[in-house]
């Protein structure tokens, strides 16, 4: 069953993925973590697998982050990253660097949506517009933030 943040989330592809943003009431939802924003909009060109491997990305938001975890239930960063591309039958690696010695090396100012976004220990998938969804840690779980750097790795 998706999180309350999924299931009140509209996602369109066609073509491109919008997160609207949760109304008030959505965002007390016992479900939903009190550091999800209740205004965030992501609108990012994406199309293809990459559509697919940010939309299952992005259905994961709000779940809990537990180290090693690949879900469905939680995910670290690298374990959100490999079940996401997964889905479009690309296989990597559960471990940060391991992922980011694989795929084409892509430089700043070229990110695409579906980019794996690379900074020591953590991995990251570029929606666009400055925004990664991530499994950033305990406290926030999966979420959608701003992209703060790193190396970009392209896979499909």
């Amino acid at each position: 069953m998706p999180t309350a943040f999924a299931r009140l989330c509209m996602v369109a592809v066609a073509p491109s993925i919008a997160v609207l943003p949760l109304s008030a009431a959505a965002a007390s939802a016992p479900d939903v973590p009190n550091t999800v924003p209740t205004t965030a909009v992501v609108t990012v060109p994406a199309s293809g697998r990459a559509a697919t491997v940010i939309q299952f990305a992005l259905a994961q938001v709000g779940k809990p982050y537990r180290w090693a975890a690949a879900g469905p239930a939680a995910y670290d960063c690298s374990g959100l990253v490999m079940a996401a591309y997964a889905q479009v039958g690309v296989k990597l690696p559960h471990q940060s660097g391991q992922i980011a010695a694989r795929g084409w090396r892509v430089p700043s100012g070229k990110w695409m949506p579906g980019d794996v976004i690379h900074k020591p220990g953590h991995v990251a998938i570029y929606l666009g517009n400055g925004r990664v969804v991530e499994a950033a840690n305990p406290r926030v779980g999966v979420r959608i933030a701003p992209a703060r750097g790193g190396t970009a790795h392209r896979f499909l």
